[in-house]
């Protein structure tokens, strides 16, 4: 049930085995290896200035063979906690278990820009659709793992009359007949699954408390929010809800902004805040991270364009990615910095459906060591 760990994984691997051959060609080498990369970067967050002597870098951590990377946003995680009160619901009502599934999910920077759905989001859809309908409250409420991965799936219990269960159901079905119409394509496999059951007392949220809930998750910002005005098809700015639960005493929710203009990148943190303290609750910001900025003039650039062309008779593709990478921090440290990152395809990362492509890695690995050879010719 974990992903294949492939997005990271083969640069350790390169690294090492470059490390351990008595054969490969290169120059002064040295290699780094952060943790928490995933998580928040605070493995690179940890490093001095001096951490490293060279001032090039190549980065083993991207997932489109043919690609080579110049440039990524900068990012920061938001985290939101609204206290609730809790009420007795009456003996007589049900429990109504409600989950959805189906979803695709992704990373939130390599794949914000498929139309896929957030389960957290969709969530907070039927929450409302059902508040239009019928009179309910909210036992548990839950939704992903990881900031950093569009929710896949989210789950709640929620508490009416008998009377309403049948609405219920109807509201479920419709929304899922409705979502995969519009989710066509990118999360056709939506679906909403109920179950009931009945509960001698139950303690739930207050209505209060669940309409500030209902209300937050409707208007949270997710998906993109600005394109690059300048770089075609560059997604600037987005934001992603990627963790969502309801403790003891409050609930929790977890967001990954990331934009690779810095202002945007606040001016949509400030957004966050603002829904968030409109409605009681507070806001924190960690893991705030630099955009590793576009340099006009690179040398490694360059090089490693030409060894591509020279290895596999085309040129790369040259463009910066809206995914968070260590090269942000890394450029802010060391003044100066050429460079680049690349690796072999792989498709689906973060998930369970993740994959490598093995022949992908073996011409990439041919591609590092070539680089690696001639790296002498623009010192």
């Amino acid at each position: 049930g974990t992903t294949l760990g492939a997005d990271n994984g083969m640069g350790v691997a390169a690294a090492l085995t470059i490390l351990a051959s008595d054969t490969i060609e290169h120059g002064k080498l040295e290699c780094l290896f952060t943790v928490d990369e995933e998580t928040g970067l605070t493995g690179s967050y940890a490093l001095g200035k001096d951490f490293l002597t060279g001032d090039v870098l190549i980065n083993l951590d991207t997932e489109e063979e043919g690609e080579i990377y110049i440039g990524c946003a900068g990012g920061k995680i938001t985290t939101v906690t609204f206290t609730y009160k809790k009420e007795e619901v009456p003996a007589n009502y049900f429990w109504f278990k409600v989950q959805v599934n189906g979803l695709n999910g992704g990373h939130s920077g390599a794949e914000i820009d498929k139309n896929r759905a957030n389960a957290n989001k969709l969530m907070g859809l039927f929450l409302y659709e059902l508040g239009q309908k019928t009179a309910y409250s909210i036992k548990d409420l839950s939704g992903g793992t990881k900031d950093n991965a569009i929710t896949r799936n989210c789950k709640a219990t929620l508490v009416l009359g008998e009377e309403d269960l049948a609405e219920a159901k109807i509201t479920a079905e419709k929304l899922q007949k409705d979502l995969r119409t519009e989710y066509a394509g990118s999360d056709e496999g939506i679906t909403i699954s109920v179950t009931t059951g009945k509960e001698e007392t139950v303690q739930a949220l207050s209505m209060v408390s669940k309409e500030k809930v209902v209300f937050y998750l409707v208007h949270v910002p997710f998906g993109i929010e600005k394109m690059s005005g300048e770089i075609e098809g560059l997604v600037e700015t987005s934001s992603n809800l990627g963790i969502l639960k309801l403790g003891k005493d409050a609930l929790y929710s977890t967001s990954s902004v990331r934009s690779s203009v810095g202002s945007a990148k606040e001016h949509l943190s400030a957004k966050l805040q603002y829904l968030t303290e409109f409605l009681g609750g507070s806001y924190e910001e960690q893991g705030d991270y630099p955009a590793w900025e576009y340099r006009k003039d690179s040398k490694m650039r360059d090089l490693m364009a030409d060894v591509y062309e020279e290895l596999f008779g085309e040129k790369p593709v040259v463009k910066a990615i809206h995914a968070g990478l260590e090269c942000g921090l890394f450029y802010d440290k060391i003044p100066g910095l050429d460079c680049v990152s690349f690796g072999p395809t792989m498709i689906d990362i973060h998930t369970t459906e993740e994959k490598l492509s093995i022949p992908s890695t073996e011409k990439m690995w041919k591609y590092l060591v070539r680089t690696l050879e001639k790296m002498n010719t623009i010192r």
